[in-house]
């Protein structure tokens, strides 16, 4: 019986390793292959967009956040930042509002998270900004968590994709830690995010496979957006879908991307499909999103 034990599980050892063999030949391929070169936009036209920020208790991390989308490469008034303070017993929407950001303050104890906090935001944004059918003029929606800072290119990097590539309903990008060396919990999803990053949604988009959205630092396109209006978040926007998808059962799959263009994908949530594109990141960058891995104290985006 122990040695069909020990065969048993040395099998299971060459079967997974061989599944995920495929993250060796990625890696393998971005070490040789990847070079940062410096984009041109200067014939990029610029789009308006909204930012959504979900949080709870966030006092003090979101002003943080606020200020480096404030701070950006990009022209301030074509961005509005709106900040959910969802069933917030602190000063969240306080400090965002001081910040510059325009605050929604949501008490629901029952509809509870950020899949909810989204639509919210949604339904409130085209009801505000929106025509009778509820269109805004909003190229996309940007959706960070309220601990993370922005690289001061961010926004205008993603313009330059989303102006460059119609084909494409979302943009993800690279995630990095602000506090890498607070803790090895902290030092540990760093790497995570590098490995994420750099061998995984880079390989997938330099070798034209699919690229998948997390939990912060994508952005949906409105027009994708507006195709979904419901107040169930397993319905919901593909905005509020695809932030859920981290702790809701999905499916991915692959279609056969555009042959001019490479990192098309189909990322499929729950009752949602939109195709991914994982942009790139401007060689004067150094990150783009930088979220606290544990909790600690906020520090600089480095």
């Amino acid at each position: 019986m122990t040695g069909f034990i020990n065969a048993f599980n040395m099998f299971l050892f060459f079967l997974f390793s061989l599944c995920y063999m495929y993250q060796v030949v990625y890696a393998a391929y971005v070490l040789v292959v990847d070079h940062k070169r410096k984009p041109d936009d200067s014939d990029v036209p610029l789009n308006r967009y909204a930012v959504l920020i979900s949080g709870r208790n966030e006092e003090v991390v979101i002003g943080e956040l606020v200020r480096s989308i404030k701070q950006q490469d990009y022209p301030t008034e074509l961005v509005d930042v709106y900040v959910i303070a969802d069933n917030c017993t602190d000063n969240t929407a306080t400090v965002a509002r001081e910040a510059g950001a325009i605050v929604f303050e949501r008490f629901d104890q029952v509809r509870k998270g950020k899949s909810y906090a989204l639509n919210y935001a949604l339904d409130k944004i085209r009801r505000a900004e929106g025509d009778e059918d509820g269109r805004t003029d909003y190229a996309g929606y940007f959706v960070f968590d309220a601990d993370n800072v922005l690289d001061p290119g961010f926004i205008r990097a993603v313009n330059r994709e989303v102006v460059r590539r119609p084909e494409f309903d979302a943009f993800t990008s690279y995630r990095n830690s602000k506090n890498y060396d607070d803790n090895w919990i902290s030092s540990g999803s760093a790497l995570w995010f590098l490995r994420e990053a750099k061998f995984l949604s880079n390989a997938r988009y330099r070798l034209g496979t699919s690229c998948a959205i997390g939990g912060t630092g994508f952005m949906v396109r409105a027009t994708t957006c507006s195709q979904r209006t419901s107040s169930s978040p397993r319905t919901a926007s593909p905005a509020a879908t695809a932030s859920a998808m981290w702790k809701t059962p999905s499916s991915t799959t692959s279609s056969p991307p555009p042959s001019a263009t490479p990192g098309a994908s189909a990322c499929a949530g729950p009752k949602a499909s939109i195709r991914c594109c994982c942009a790139t990141v401007p060689a004067s960058s150094r990150a783009w999103a930088c979220a606290r891995a544990a909790a600690g104290p906020a520090s600089t985006c480095s």
